[in-house]
């Protein structure tokens, strides 16, 4: 039986090392969709937190547009204010003597009321600065908000991109994977008919090298001692 087995082991090898070529591939495939699937997850994660910075970045925008509007409605009412001072302080210069003294307890309160007009004409007018500088910040901001979301707009894209990519990729390697093993089913069910055929053959010939001569005395009953 031994010396059949030894005959056969170059009929035997082949489908051997094919085996071995398979299990090498399915190894080596398996490591690489392991790799991509990394890639997969650092992809995810990247568009994650791109769309986060996006949606952060829009709120932000949202707030600077409710900022700078209101910004506006201070500077229409501080303008307001400053036209409605300018026209009493320049009324209050054409008035007459006497129209002027009406409401005021003494010519001391007469005397100092165009310094208030002035002062308050003053307070007014910087209120009015104040305000449009307000706006021109908000709006500055709103502005540069405006331009980083446009840049994380693009990064999103690219990440979007990058994760359609990996994810193809992946299909890929898990199709070839698939594959890789349905061969090395094939190849480990063909070794194991072959491994049978070579155990029936080799029991076959076993059978058929057995001396004639064994086989005959093997047969013939054993002689009966006399006397019994």
């Amino acid at each position: 039986v031994a010396l059949v087995f030894v005959t056969d082991l170059s009929a035997e090898a082949a489908p051997n090392e094919s085996v071995q070529a398979k299990e090498a591939e399915v190894i080596a495939a398996q490591e690489r969709l392991m790799e991509i699937r990394l890639g997969v997850s650092a992809a995810q994660a990247s568009y994650d937190n791109a769309l986060y910075e996006m949606n952060h970045l829009n709120g932000q925008i949202a707030r600077a547009s409710r900022d700078l509007d209101a910004a506006k409605k201070r500077v229409a009412e501080a303008e307001e204010n400053l036209e409605e001072r300018a026209t009493q302080v320049y009324k209050s210069g054409n008035l007459a003597f006497g129209n002027v003294l009406v409401g005021v307890n003494s010519f001391s309160e007469f005397a100092a009321r165009p310094d208030l007009w002035v002062r308050l004409l003053g307070q007014d007018r910087a209120e009015v600065e104040a305000v449009r500088e307000a706006e021109n910040e908000f709006a500055a901001r709103k502005s540069e908000l405006e331009a980083q979301r446009r840049q994380r707009v693009e990064a999103v894209e690219r990440a979007i991109a990058q994760k359609e990519r990996a994810t193809e990729a992946e299909a890929e390697a898990e199709a070839y994977l698939n594959s890789l093993n349905t061969d090395l089913r094939f190849a480990l069910q063909a070794r194991q008919e072959r491994q049978a055929e070579l155990a029936s053959a080799a029991a076959t010939q076993v059978v058929a090298e057995v001396p004639a001569s064994a086989s005959a005395s093997a047969d013939e009953p054993e002689p009966i001692p006399e006397g019994e």
